[in-house]
């Protein structure tokens, strides 16, 4: 009786051991396992995360930039015979290198301005204003995103000499706004410019 209660808990204990390391064996396996799906799907996430947030900033940029309107002159001196006075022809191009589109007013102020350069003892300089200019093609137009208008416009002045012309219209409402939340603080006017000079002779 005693060597077969003695072989009884030597085969018991055996079978206890051999299930003690087999659920050993499929513990690690299952936190081997899990482990390994859960930082899949926690990379998974982290990218689509990083990718959402990618996408969230860009929108979020594209809705700040709105419309942006660059504005290049191009003047020369024209020589128009029997006058007294000199004539200055400018194109001005309006390129909207923005998302959006954006309405151009020109019908509220003259658009270009025509200052003349004077040299002071000291070699500085300074500008005085001689000539405002509207625009007689259109009073307002639509400038689509991607989109360059060109404007001719002519102007005469009374005497020689270096002039620096400046050509600047109105953000519209919608530009306004935008700028306004983007500064914290708002303004009656802001203008989108561009600037040149040309030599009278």
């Amino acid at each position: 009786m005693i060597k077969d209660h003695e072989r009884f808990t030597n085969i018991a204990s055996g079978i206890q051991n051999i299930v003690l390391t087999v659920a050993i064996v499929i513990g690690g396996l299952w936190t081997a396992f899990t482990f390994s799906t859960l930082k899949t799907k926690y990379k998974s996430q982290a990218e689509i995360t990083e990718l959402e947030l990618k996408n969230a900033r860009t929108k979020d940029e594209l809705a700040e930039k709105g419309a942006v309107i660059d504005i290049k002159l191009e003047a020369k001196q024209e020589i128009l015979s029997d006058d007294e006075k000199y004539c200055i022809a400018v194109l001005a191009k309006l390129t909207n290198t923005g998302v959006k589109n954006t309405m151009v007013d020109l019908s509220q102020e003259s658009p270009l301005t025509a200052y003349l350069i004077f040299f002071n003892e000291d070699g500085t300089s300074d500008r005085v204003e001689v000539v405002t200019q509207g625009d007689y093609s259109l009073s307002s137009t639509v400038v689509r995103s991607g989109y360059t208008i060109q404007l001719p416009l002519f102007i005469k002045v009374r005497s020689k000499g270096l002039y620096v012309l400046k050509f600047r219209v109105r953000l519209d409402k919608n530009e306004m706004l935008i700028d306004s939340a983007k500064r914290g603080t708002s303004s009656e006017k802001i203008y989108w410019e561009g600037s040149t000079y040309v030599q009278v002779k």
